[in-house]
């Protein structure tokens, strides 16, 4: 997974069998993967009154990779760090 915010570019990996990689918490990444079935749409802006800003201070965010054999591709971009906490902070580290 890569993550964009300003100038900074960070990278991640993730492996959930057995949880590992170099993301910052991959265990807890891992279950909330598990318990969205790897449904990386749970991970899009929600109802956080951050989420509902313009963008002020973007944070872009690509994923590819597999779960269960499948394919997975996600992008999103979140208007500043606090929806992208509040959006998917367990899954992808937000800095």
């Amino acid at each position: 997974m890569l993550v964009f915010h300003g100038d900074d570019i960070r990278q991640y990996s993730l492996e959930c069998t057995p949880d590992g990689g170099t993301h910052p918490d991959a265990p807890t990444a891992c279950d909330k993967l598990r318990k969205a079935d790897g449904n990386l749409l749970t991970l899009r802006p929600g109802s956080h009154p951050s989420c509902q800003e313009s963008e002020t201070d973007p944070v872009d965010v690509e994923i590819m990779g597999t779960w269960n054999g499948l394919i997975t591709v996600f992008n999103e971009r979140y208007p500043n760090p606090t929806c992208a906490k509040a959006s998917a902070g367990l899954v992808i580290p937000i800095h």
